[in-house]
């Protein structure tokens, strides 16, 4: 029987003038549709208006494709989804980084003497630039108090660095203090496996919603590289 709706919820879906006389009278009348938040009605008196409330249907966006007889015999239900597409927001996999012994921590605050340098992103290009920046650092009459330590201010085709000493006296060499708030530190086993620890570490992290900051830094230890991120 013919829908009651009210204008706000009315879809008319009503076939042009060559298609609605090729369904009358086989065709029954004109194809007409009730939207509900969730699907559209059909009322097809015939085969032949099966057929048309079908091609109707296939073209509803965004799920039109999904139209099904619910109703074997004649008048046919024909209901195709008109709502919304739901978009399911992704399931990011959080990297396992178990290997690196990665943590959040709070990191102590660190004294150091450092030399501005800038390299390539290649080893060649790094042993280049920081071999003569140590260097200077021993000039300057540097007492160290730790390993060297090697930080990261920028990426990209160049690197720019810090060529650090963690110092019970800088001498004149120009200082800073690195640390003393949360960060991120990991333990990577060679200098080789630097590049792709890192990439890991920042899924880990973008998995986690943990902000980094902008820089990063890397230290020689008994046990391989520490790698620190000083995080939000």
């Amino acid at each position: 029987m013919p829908v009651s709706v009210s204008e706000s919820l009315s879809l008319s879906l009503s076939l042009s003038e060559s298609e609605s006389a090729s369904a009358s009278p086989s065709g029954g009348r004109p194809v007409s549709a009730t939207q509900s938040p969730s699907m559209l009605n059909f009322w097809p008196e015939s085969q032949v208006g099966v057929g048309q409330a079908r091609r109707k249907a296939s073209n509803i966006e965004p799920c039109g494709n999904r139209a099904r007889d619910t109703v074997p015999t004649m008048p046919l239900w024909l209901l195709a989804c008109a709502e919304p597409a739901v978009v399911e927001t992704p399931v990011v996999a959080v990297p396992d980084v178990s290997d690196l012994a990665a943590e959040i921590v709070e990191l102590p605050a660190i004294t150091v003497a450092y030399v501005e340098v800038t390299a390539p992103p290649t080893r060649d290009g790094l042993e280049s630039a920081l071999g003569p920046a140590y260097a200077r650092l021993a000039e300057a009459g540097v007492v160290a108090s730790g390993m060297p330590i090697i930080v990261t201010r920028s990426e990209g085709e160049v690197l720019a660095l810090w060529a650090a000493l963690p110092a019970s006296s800088a001498g004149s060499a120009t200082t800073a203090t690195l640390g003393g708030g949360r960060g991120v530190r990991a333990v990577v086993g060679s200098q080789a496996g630097l590049p792709a620890a890192h990439q890991r570490l920042r899924a880990w992290m973008e998995a986690k919603d943990i902000q980094r900051l902008g820089l990063y830094w890397e230290q020689f230890r008994a046990e391989g590289f520490e790698v620190v991120y000083p995080v939000r």
